[in-house]
């Protein structure tokens, strides 16, 4: 922060400063006297300046100023209302808000842009910055806030804390509600609360991901990070240093690349990194396998081809494509143990471990933590979890595992998948672009032939009788629900479904999609024709018997004409997946026919020479 930035930090914070005094000298004049002193107010404006200082996946070798690479963040408010925020003073003045952003969406960096705003563009507040990753058993919420007093130079003690709070001078923000240890939370939100209603004027200014506990809270309001868009590509990527014509270029290359390779630039941390496959590869992939097949080499190597010779070693052990192999391995894992996108510590080391099986390397966890996030950014660390930066990386790195099987291991794979497939579906769907033929055969192939037998098709002919053969036996399925009034909401909500869940029954949702949407124990006697009511374990339970909610004379020609067109469709890939092998095994038996003259001409080669 340079002089002129400073001396105005120092001026908006001595009214705030000032007003403290002036209400508390009374009785506090000893504690409160030092801020009527310039040189004080200075300290504690180089101490809230240094929140601007932050590593970036652009420069990782040193801190860099936020206020070089910052876009400005939009939230949408619970009107439905979208708008960017410059300044404290866009949000609510009074109240506590958390923000909630999904990974990579830019949660850390937007609270503390805002916390470095207010010195200059103040609302008359004093802003204090913690980061609750930093709560432990020995530290709770309370401790912490009197800590970061202290260390920003105010005296505390219950009085003095009572007389800040309730100045109204005071705005607390604090990041990462997610990231609390989860033993942790129940006491953080009472505190918090219990604020929230001894001191209505000192507000509280949350990040956190979605599903947290602290948005349960009725004290709280929701604000949504907005997702960038589109239009909004050029003025990010001239903020953190795109320009002239490597902008350009860039700009009509992601205009031109698939919608797959745009659904991802919705976070700045994505779009940073398509950026960084553009710089080195020149070129926007033009499918998304491609993209993630690029990703890892350019995350790891694009500081060094500038290097003559140089080989970046990693902390791992590993070299480039083994820690790359390594990775592929330890997301298969991931999937395989039926984790989500955010790992708690026991999960990583889990996962971990299983790829130290799978993949045969040999590796230290923290090397691969070090390689894979504080390097190649491609997860992060978030608290009490690490995260993938995007769910599309669970997708892919697991589809190339399978992919560098041996076809051994891969027809192992596929069979233990295939009645798995709704959980493996994004994955199998990258399998059947890069690895398409063993995918045909061991998985699409059986899989189709299973499903058309159950229903009685006979050498691909699809009659009236197998489409009646599907409804019946998809409607005579019992699924088995509860609901469970939330002691917090009051409300019911859905506790379990059982085995078969009716959104499988894709070709029929238009009819039945309004059963799935009851969420309230009040509209189910409008159905209950349909229900059977049990009790067990303390719970009420339903079961619902699809025959009888939709089977009406009515519907049925509609239903048995989507039947045999569902029938007819699958029975169609079937045929093309089938062909596909046939064309592939011709190919083969040519390519063999080669080799035998190869070998041919080298026996007759090696005849002559002895002539």
């Amino acid at each position: 922060m340079n002089t002129l930035a400073i001396a105005a930090s120092v001026a908006a914070l001595t009214l705030p400063l000032k007003d403290l005094y002036e209400t508390g000298k009374h009785k506090f004049q000893e504690q409160l006297a030092k801020w009527n002193n310039a040189k004080n107010i200075k300290s504690l404006v180089l101490k809230v300046t240094a929140y601007e200082q932050v590593m970036t996946i652009w420069q990782r070798e040193k801190k860099v100023k936020l206020s070089n690479f910052y876009y400005p963040s939009k939230v949408t408010f619970s009107t439905g209302v979208t708008k960017a925020i410059t300044s404290l003073r866009d949000l609510p003045q009074k109240g506590a808000l958390v923000i909630q952003g999904t990974v990579g969406q830019g949660k850390s960096i937007f609270l503390r842009y805002l916390c470095i705003q207010e010195l200059s563009k103040s609302t008359g507040r004093i802003p204090i910055f913690f980061e609750l990753r930093k709560l432990d058993q020995g530290l709770d919420i309370e401790k912490a806030l009197l800590n970061t007093l202290e260390s920003l130079g105010f005296e505390v003690t219950d009085a003095l804390f009572d007389h800040y709070a309730a100045s109204g001078k005071l705005v607390i923000l604090l990041d990462g509600f997610d990231e609390i240890e989860e033993s942790l939370v129940k006491n953080a939100i009472t505190s918090l609360e219990s604020w929230a209603v001894r001191y209505p004027q000192m507000q509280f200014i949350i990040t956190s991901r979605p599903g947290g506990e602290i948005q349960k809270s009725s004290y709280f309001s929701i604000i949504q990070l907005a997702p960038l868009n589109a239009d909004e590509h050029k003025a990010f990527l001239t903020k953190i240093g795109v320009k002239g014509p490597t902008l350009n270029h860039l700009l009509v290359a992601i205009e031109a690349s698939p919608i797959e390779i745009r659904g991802l630039l919705t976070t700045p941390l994505l779009l940073t990194l398509l950026v960084l496959v553009y710089q080195s590869e020149g070129v926007i992939p033009n499918e998304l396998p491609e993209f993630f097949n690029l990703l890892f080499t350019t995350v790891f190597v694009r500081h060094d081809r500038t290097k003559p010779a140089f080989t970046r070693k990693h902390k791992s052990g590993l070299n480039d494509k083994k820690l790359e192999q390594f990775f592929e391995a330890f997301c298969f894992a991931v999937m395989k143990q039926k984790f989500t996108v955010n790992l708690k510590k026991e999960q990583f080391q889990l996962a971990f471990d299983d790829a130290i099986k799978f993949s045969g390397k040999t590796c230290v966890i923290d090397g691969f933590v070090h390689d894979i996030i504080k390097v190649a950014c491609l997860l992060q660390e978030d608290g009490l979890y690490t995260s993938f930066v995007h769910k599309s990386l669970l997708d892919y790195y697991p589809a190339a595992f399978i992919k560098s099987c041996t076809d051994e291991q891969s027809i192992k794979i596929y069979n233990v998948i295939a009645p798995l497939w709704r959980q493996w579906q994004h994955v199998l769907g990258f399998l059947s672009y890069i690895d398409k033929y063993r995918f045909t055969k061991y998985f699409a192939i059986p899989t189709i032939e299973t499903f058309l037998d159950s229903y009685g098709v006979v050498n691909g002919q699809v009659t009236l009788e197998n489409a009646n053969t599907f409804i019946e036996k998809t409607f005579t399925t019992e699924t088995h629900f509860s609901y469970v009034q939330e002691a917090e909401t009051k409300e019911f909500v859905q506790k379990t479904f059982g085995q078969f869940f009716p959104q499988e029954m894709y070709f029929l949702k238009d009819i039945h999609w309004w059963v799935l949407e009851i969420h309230l124990l009040h509209k189910l006697p409008m159905l209950e024709c349909a229900f059977t009511k049990t009790v067990e374990d303390g719970e009420e339970r339903f079961i619902v018997f699809w025959k009888d909610l939709l089977l009406k004379p009515n519907m049925l020609n509609k239903l048995e004409q989507k039947a045999m067109n569902l029938l007819n469709e699958l029975n169609s890939f079937l045929n093309e997946y089938k062909i596909f092998i046939k064309d592939e095994a011709d190919k083969a038996d040519l390519l063999s026919q080669f080799d035998s003259l190869i070998s041919a001409n080298t026996v007759s080669k090696g005849n002559m020479s002895l002539i």
